[in-house]
């Protein structure tokens, strides 16, 4: 679980530091949670004011959820509420700049998410209640990352495994057509899983160097023009 406050400026390098920390982290499941200081949808998640929000941070945020398959998990139960959890009075501007985004395998145990009025504070307190079960269970509903449809790589590994589970079975008297069927399926589900943790794993991974190279380009920088810039003592 994330708690996060993000800058009131557009700051890509944000969101991808907080990505580059999960992948501190062993988990498949997980909920980011806070102030993110911009909309996921201007139409449906803003009022007044600009119809615009910080556009870079966005992108980066919409890249990792798609790769990660995280949703919105409120928008998900109000698709076409209008509601808000920040508000301006002059000019009057409301958004909905604090929210959840959750796997998709959790929305099946997101019970409510609301939002509520805050105490002293110009935003409101958003809330999400997840159901917990004292029994043993497995690793709840699972759902295909579609956007792994697109990836030639992905496909060929599908089209493997269902090409080897058919040699292995259809030879096999004792095996009907549906029961065929189910063993397909749940091998191209233990592929589709291996598969998505692995390009997490590498997605992560990446923006991590990415922001180290980064930072080590902006110290450089930096050094380098302490440098070159020439000491003015005694001139004052």
């Amino acid at each position: 679980m994330v708690n996060l406050y993000a800058p009131n400026d557009d700051d890509p390098n944000f969101f991808t530091s907080v990505f580059e920390h999960l992948a501190d982290f062993q988990c498949d499941e997980v909920i980011i949670g806070g102030d993110y200081n911009l909309v996921l949808d201007v139409e449906k998640d803003k009022k007044g004011g600009l119809a615009k929000t910080h556009k870079k941070s966005l992108e980066v945020l919409n890249k990792f959820s798609e790769d990660l398959d995280l949703v919105d998990v409120w928008r998900v139960q109000n698709p076409e509420s209008q509601r808000f959890t920040w508000r301006q009075r002059n000019p009057e501007i409301h958004c909905r700049l604090d929210f959840f985004l959750v796997n998709k395998s959790i929305l099946c145990s997101a019970i409510n998410t609301d939002i509520v009025p805050g105490y002293k504070t110009d935003h409101s307190m958003i809330t999400l209640q997840i159901s917990l079960h004292n029994n043993p269970r497995g690793r709840g509903f699972w759902k295909l990352n579609t956007s792994f449809l697109k990836d030639e790589e992905y496909v060929n590994q599908i089209r493997e495994i269902i090409a080897q589970t058919k040699d292995e079975y259809t030879q096999d008297n004792t095996i009907t057509h549906g029961l065929l069927w189910e063993m397909i399926k749940m091998k191209t589900r233990e592929v589709s899983i291996n598969y998505g943790k692995t390009k997490t794993n590498e997605i992560l991974s990446k923006s991590k160097m990415k922001l180290k190279n980064q930072s080590k380009f902006s110290r450089n920088k930096l050094l380098t023009h302490t440098r070159m810039t020439p000491k003015n003592y005694g001139q004052n």
